[in-house]
């Protein structure tokens, strides 16, 4: 709970006590009542824009507190200065999404989330705040066609099958779900996607098979913000990034293992 008030505290939503109220309830629900939805208004420091957003779980609290203020070390990086084109691999219930179409709102933004329901959640939030985004409902991997993901009790760890271990707990084998699968040299080709200047990647293992096919793609894509899961060998990761041409820099800070990955004959301008 204390890092929750914390990113609270710290956040850019200008209704505070309302989330606070809410989160006290839904946290304790034999204390409270039984509000199902609590909507946030947000003003960034980026253009003045105010969006609205809806926490409907914990989890999507948590996370859109993370995006949308000082806790998050985006703000503190130094990016492309005016991005032409932005991609959001891994888009969830569309918070980076937005973070990035509010910061930068001369970009044009698309989202790749595996999910339907989190993909509906991103279209739906985007319609709320009346900004445009395109959010392509497939999961990238190794192959074209289709593939399978096995669902989590968490929105945020949905993963491809050949992902998950034989000894893990966590995922229901009932609940593998069928979805179109493209490689990323694929996707970035059907969509007519020629330079990415910001590329952020969080997609559960699955850039595993974004780093096998770097030099595919390496040269369409500037700047990478990329998560590295647990089952990716971080030295192979480390060597594949320098054969895309990339200088790497890594936080490990909070337990995080987030990496920005510029090109080595790119210098940021902002």
């Amino acid at each position: 709970m204390a890092r929750f008030y914390h990113n609270l505290r710290e956040s850019w939503i200008t209704n505070r006590f309302s989330v606070a109220r809410w989160y006290y309830r839904k946290r304790f629900p034999i204390l409270g009542g039984k509000d199902a939805i609590c909507r946030v208004h947000v003003r960034t420091p980026y253009e003045g824009r105010a969006c609205l957003i809806s926490f409907e779980e914990l989890e999507d609290a948590f996370q859109g507190l993370s995006v949308f203020g000082s806790a998050n070390t985006w703000n503190e990086l130094e990016l492309v200065l005016d991005p032409q084109h932005i991609l959001d691999l891994g888009a969830n219930r569309g918070y980076s999404t937005l973070y990035w179409s509010l910061r930068f709102p001369n970009a044009k933004v698309d989202g790749v989330e595996m999910n339907e329901e989190n993909a509906i959640a991103c279209r739906s939030l985007f319609q709320a705040n009346n900004l445009e985004a395109t959010f392509h409902q497939i999961a990238l991997s190794d192959r074209d066609g289709t593939n399978h993901f096995l669902s989590h009790p968490s929105h945020t760890r949905h993963r491809l099958t050949t992902l998950v271990s034989d000894d893990s707990s966590d995922y229901s084998t009932n609940d593998t779900i069928e979805v179109a699968s493209q490689t990323f040299a694929t996707f970035l080709a059907s969509q007519g996607l020629g330079s990415i200047d910001i590329l952020k990647v969080d997609i559960e293992g699955a850039e595993q098979f974004l780093l096998e096919s770097i030099e595919v793609w390496s040269s369409s894509v500037k700047l990478i913000l990329l998560e590295i899961h647990h089952n990716i060998d971080q030295d192979w990761a480390l060597r594949q990034l320098h054969v895309g041409g990339y200088i790497v820099q890594r936080d490990y800070s909070k337990g995080r293992t987030e990496w920005l990955c510029r090109k080595d004959n790119h210098q940021p301008r902002g």
